[in-house]
């Protein structure tokens, strides 16, 4: 039994996308982003962004198996997508802040406004392309299946043969005679 799942990429590009908008909020307004309250960035940074390789990854390898396990979806366009990933930012970013010590900043916003938009934009180009790939494995597949049935009701026998006798065939035989001595 296969299962068959339809997962919501934005999901797993929440986490990124706040943190590429933290530090960009911090680069925007001046402040340093390397000190102890920071050392969870990179890290946190690194694991989401490789579970999310990792969605991308098995997602297209369904595809190309056409087992169609795992279906990454988008729902809407870039304006739907960011409606979506917006809040959710926001609201971790607000959550990061005031765990830092800190009140969230209007530059901090509008910096988790234009990674949500980096974000959706970047999904959906990753979603058409599996699209495609999907489509690709499809068409493959019924060429492959539509050549083995020609070549199964084929009317012409194909028999294994050797290439000096497709050779004389096609030469002729009187063209492979043996060249006369030298002298």
């Amino acid at each position: 039994m296969i299962v068959r799942s339809r997962v919501a990429l934005w999901w797993f590009a929440v986490v990124p996308a706040t943190l590429f908008g933290h530090v960009l909020a911090y680069a925007l307004g001046g402040r340093p982003v390397i000190d102890a309250q920071h050392a969870y960035l990179a890290p946190l940074l690194e694991i989401s962004l490789v579970v999310l390789t990792a969605v991308v990854g098995a997602s297209l390898a369904s595809a190309l198996m056409r087992t169609r396990g795992l279906t990454l979806t988008t729902t809407g366009t870039t304006g739907h997508l960011v409606a979506r990933l917006l809040p959710l930012q926001s609201l971790l970013y607000v959550a990061l802040e005031r765990a830092e010590g800190n009140l969230p900043t209007l530059i901090g916003l509008l910096a988790q406004l234009f990674a949500a938009c980096l974000a959706a934009a970047v999904l959906i180009a990753v979603v058409r392309l599996l699209a495609r790939c999907e489509r690709a494995a499809d068409e493959a597949a019924t060429f492959i299946t539509r050549d083995r049935t020609a070549r199964a009701s084929c009317f012409v026998t194909r028999s294994s043969t050797t290439p000096a006798f497709a050779l004389a065939v096609r030469a002729g035989s009187s063209r492979l005679q043996r060249p006369p001595p030298l002298r």
